[in-house]
């Protein structure tokens, strides 16, 4: 395809110049099913999540845990009548009956909901790491992202999360990552993601944290 040709100049075309993070690093890392993997092989704590098109094993999820979030299992977004949309993370009540019609055509990703006191966006570059508490009264706080209640400050974390996020950018081969977690209602920092080219601008804007100095 153009896009993977140019994806492939690209990423060839200045071997030795310092990417943010490398291109094929992108690539592989924007796979959620290897960074559920490797959390969870890290130790980080992950909601209870499977990759799937099996209605059978779906409500098997959804009878161990009750309210569950479905999200995409590959890009955030698509063209719907010549339109860009993007896909958040949904969440699917326990009490609520399922429509599997279509499910059939591609994965998806099926997550115990982390009942939460506040988001964590955890920023690494290099071998610095900021943390930045969101407060949104969304599940997916980037729905929100812009909105005047949603609230942003700095965010201390644990030294145990910022080694662990660390060895999770190097097992990915990254240099940069930003890495969501909830901060349940049991105090615990449940790891969700991490986006290999993620947003970061707006944590320095709104929080004053100097990302643009690492």
């Amino acid at each position: 395809s153009l896009h993977a040709e140019g994806f492939s100049l690209i990423n060839e075309t200045y071997p030795e110049s310092l990417w943010v993070p490398q291109p094929a690093a992108i690539k592989r890392s924007s796979n959620k099913l290897l960074q559920t993997l490797i959390a969870k092989k890290i130790g980080f704590a992950i909601p209870e999540t499977i990759f799937s098109t099996d209605p059978v094993a779906i409500e098997g999820l959804r009878e161990r845990v009750g309210d569950i979030v479905m999200k995409p299992l590959g890009r955030p977004f698509a063209s719907i009548n010549g339109l860009p949309s993007w896909f958040f993370a949904t969440v699917i009540p326990a009490t609520q009956t399922m429509n599997y019609e279509g499910l059939g055509l591609t994965p998806m990703i099926f997550q115990q909901l982390i009942h939460k006191l506040f988001d964590l966006r955890v920023t690494v570059i290099g071998n610095r790491v900021f943390g930045c508490k969101i407060v949104s009264d969304q599940v997916d706080w980037r729905t929100a992202q812009s909105k005047p209640e949603t609230l942003y400050t700095p965010f201390e974390l644990d030294k145990e999360i910022a080694e662990m996020c660390l060895l999770m950018n190097q097992q990915l081969g990254l240099n940069f990552g930003a890495y969501d977690f909830a901060y349940s209602n049991e105090g615990e920092q449940v790891f969700l993601e991490v986006n290999p080219n993620g947003q970061w601008g707006f944590v320095e804007e709104k929080t004053g944290l100097p990302l643009s100095n690492a």
